[in-house]
């Protein structure tokens, strides 16, 4: 049964609790804050009726997990750079490690001559020079792991081409026999 309103009667809902979590800082801080933040809700939303609740431990959360060594990240462009200041950028889908022992690999080190199949190898192997992966590479872009797959394989693509654009690296010699497209501007409609 729906009982009705006596005239002069104003109907009110009951207030929505709002709940926040707060580190405690002292008796005369947390009392100011209280004060602006309950004047602030009660200006802009006065359906809501503000509950703070002090803590006195630290909010934010230590890390639980050991930090990973740079060369097990994936899914980023990196850059060599050698000891007479050439450079090399390249992308990884793979752990860094691995695709850093391609360019140089154990037998480099030990005199022997096999296939090269790199610009940073032929490079080494040319001048005579030695590098070491923990000092020679560095990662300079990693693509988010929150992203499908084949977007983050997109926009490492790109992430490499705008890099290798940017800092024009001496030993990215295969980059060097691309065809620039003409701009935009010049491009006429058939």
């Amino acid at each position: 049964m729906v009982t009705k309103a006596k005239v002069g009667e104003i109907q009110t809902v009951k207030k929505k609790s709002l709940f926040m979590r707060l580190q405690f800082r002292g008796d005369a801080a947390s009392e100011i804050l209280t004060q602006r933040l309950r004047r602030t809700i009660q200006k802009s939303f006065n359906a809501g009726e503000l509950r703070l609740i002090f803590s006195t431990r630290s909010l934010v959360t230590p890390k639980l997990k050991d930090e990973l060594s740079r060369m097990t990240t994936s899914f980023c462009i990196y850059q060599f750079d050698c000891s007479c200041g050439a450079s090399y950028i390249g992308r990884s889908s793979r752990n860094l490690h691995f695709r850093a022992r391609e360019h140089l690999p154990a037998w480099l080190n030990k005199g022997l001559m096999k296939k090269v199949n790199s610009s940073i190898l032929a490079h080494l192997v040319q001048t005579g020079h030695s590098a070491s992966i923990n000092q020679s590479f560095s990662i300079i872009y990693k693509v988010s792991n929150f992203l499908p797959k084949l977007v983050r394989l997109k926009v490492l693509q790109t992430a490499e081409a705008i890099a290798i654009r940017i800092k024009k690296p001496e030993l990215c010699v295969h980059k060097k026999y691309i065809q620039p497209l003409p701009p935009l501007a010049n491009i006429k409609a058939n």
